[in-house]
């Protein structure tokens, strides 16, 4: 190993100490969130996820101000019959549109989801995030079950944790410096609208990281937590879907 890389590697260490002692963990907290909050979730073919979505962010016992708004985005599997179950009145089903041009579809069903909310806070989820009762971009602990990704998923978190600085690029206005999840993603109303919203980045792959780049250019401040004390997801339950799942961002 040359001096270069010596170095590098010591860099990637440091960093992912200071990270380890200093980022950012949510935890539930002991007062109710008084904030109006909407939990938006966009559905494609999740009847494996759906129920199991619903009643976990119906759950919450911290937010006294919410509303739960599922788009079913051509569902060709059971989705939709869940969805025509759910009785509880904080329950709201967004009705899905023909995919504009120009719009990729998960960009053009989130949109629409934040179309329908007025609410002070937006919660972006994937249908695969369980949240805990006390719920406060956090991520997830992530779960994998086949080998392959075991193997692969640590490097997602890994290639951030290891080379930025989380609590010292909080308040970065660095487009360079942003770390996002977009299975689980906070934004205000407010500053959403005002950047465009997905409308600015609608044929985006990266929703969450362009999303978090363009609020970053209108001002807005954030990064990573972690946020595995309050929710769980498991993004690939089997190899193929992990390859389709990572094949779509190259």
């Amino acid at each position: 190993m040359d001096q270069f890389s010596q170095l590098l590697v010591a860099l990637f260490t440091l960093i992912t100490i200071f990270n380890f002692f200093t980022a950012r963990s949510i935890r539930p907290l002991g007062t109710p969130i008084s904030e109006s909050v909407a939990l938006l979730i966009p559905m494609r073919n999740e009847e494996r996820n759906a129920r199991q979505v619903i009643d976990s962010a119906l759950e919450q016992i911290q937010l006294d101000n919410f509303r739960v708004r599922v788009l079913n985005d051509g569902s060709s599997d059971g989705t939709a019959e869940i969805l025509t179950e759910v009785g509880d009145l904080r329950f709201e089903e967004v009705v899905a549109k023909e995919l504009p041009k120009g719009w990729l579809g998960k960009n053009h069903a989130l949109q629409l989801l934040a179309d329908a909310s007025d609410e002070e806070f937006l919660v972006f989820l994937d249908a695969d995030v369980r949240l805990e009762k006390s719920f406060i971009s956090p991520y997830p602990r992530q779960f994998a079950k086949p080998l392959i990704a075991k193997i692969v998923q640590p490097l997602l978190q890994w290639s951030w944790f290891a080379s930025l600085p989380l609590r010292l690029i909080e308040r970065s206005r660095s487009t360079s410096t942003v770390v996002a999840n977009g299975q689980f993603f906070i934004v205000k109303n407010e500053l959403y609208r005002e950047a465009g919203g997905h409308h600015a980045i609608r044929s985006e792959v990266l929703d969450d990281l362009e999303l978090a780049r363009l609020l970053r250019r209108f001002g807005g401040i954030g990064s990573v937590v972690d946020g595995s004390k309050i929710s769980s997801c498991e993004m690939y339950p089997d190899t193929k879907s992990l390859i389709d799942g990572y094949s779509k961002s190259q």
